[in-house]
């Protein structure tokens, strides 16, 4: 059996993928171009992309601890929007754009916090002993949904933002991770494990009629709804290594997206739908790449 081997190079700003004989085998802009967005050796990971105005954000270890940074989508510089006093985790913008999610173990725990798109209002949202991380916000901007392990392990919360009152969604001796809301906010995506792997569910907003997605052996985690609604992006190690992968919501029609021998994760939908922006330690260090769908 042969083995094709597969390498990256970049021509005129993009990625393409080619064979041993320097076959190109993706053009630019077509589905599966790849495009690499974040060009340094620092790593940057957990991207997610303004509704409106192609503003990136995603962490990165530049400064002394890992900090948020943003950049429009082309350019070269980036800028950095948290101090560097802290760890800064998973931030999620709102759907109007105007306010981002995150955590952060700034107050000494890992909390969920939330700061304006332009850097200023940073506020704290929970304030206990427990680890709380990976929030998403709802569509109204009135929820927030995050992991916690309150109860021992991990499960899903919601956080009524004005009230301060969390309800917990899943309540399960496994942990129950890295929720998701879909665009208007009556679907949650969620990775759980089944056993000794990942799989990947979807649960109405208040926790009820969960449904698991993926049955494979292999571990598969990280979901992210497409702006439609329709469809789910995720990564899956059901090739041996970690690729971007999408299904629909009802489990149906799983793609692979990605094929490299690194490991590619984090993916996220760009508001179009037509891409999906993900981290990648194919050039070494993690980096944020774009895939054309």
């Amino acid at each position: 059996m042969s083995i094709l081997l597969v390498n990256a190079i970049i021509i005129s700003a993009c990625v393409h993928e080619e064979d041993e004989a320097g076959n190109v085998l993706v053009k630019p802009g077509t589905s599966g171009a790849l495009k690499r967005l974040t060009t340094n050796s620092n790593n940057e990971t957990s991207p997610n992309v303004h509704p409106t105005n192609n503003t990136l954000i995603f962490r990165s270890d530049k400064s002394t601890l890992a900090s948020f940074r943003i950049k429009t989508i082309g350019d070269e510089q980036s800028t950095q929007l948290t101090d560097g006093m802290a760890s800064y985790y998973s931030p999620q913008y709102s759907n109007d754009g105007k306010k981002i999610v995150f955590d952060t173990d700034k107050a000494g725990t890992r909390d969920i916090w939330s700061i304006s798109s332009d850097g200023t209002n940073m506020q704290q949202l929970t304030t206990n002993v427990f680890s709380e991380r990976a929030p998403d916000i709802s569509h109204d901007n009135a929820t927030i949904i995050y992991e916690s392990d309150e109860r021992g392990n991990f499960d899903i919360w919601a956080l009524n933002i004005a009230s301060g009152d969390a309800t917990q969604l899943t309540s399960s001796t496994e942990d129950q991770r890295s929720p998701h809301y879909n665009t208007d906010s009556t679907k949650i995506v969620y990775w759980a494990y089944t056993g000794s792997n990942r799989d990947i569910w979807v649960m109405d907003a208040d926790g009820s009629n969960q449904t698991r997605l993926t049955t494979h052996d292999a571990n598969e985690g990280h979901p992210h709804f497409a702006n439609n609604s329709n469809n789910i992006t995720f990564w899956s190690e059901r090739t041996g290594n970690r690729e971007i992968w999408t299904m629909n919501i009802d489990g149906s029609n799983k793609t692979q997206i990605t094929h490299n021998g690194a490991n590619d994760g984090g993916g996220v939908f760009s508001p179009d739908d037509s891409k999906i922006i993900f981290r990648s330690d194919r050039a070494d260090s993690n980096d944020i790449w774009e895939i054309v769908l």
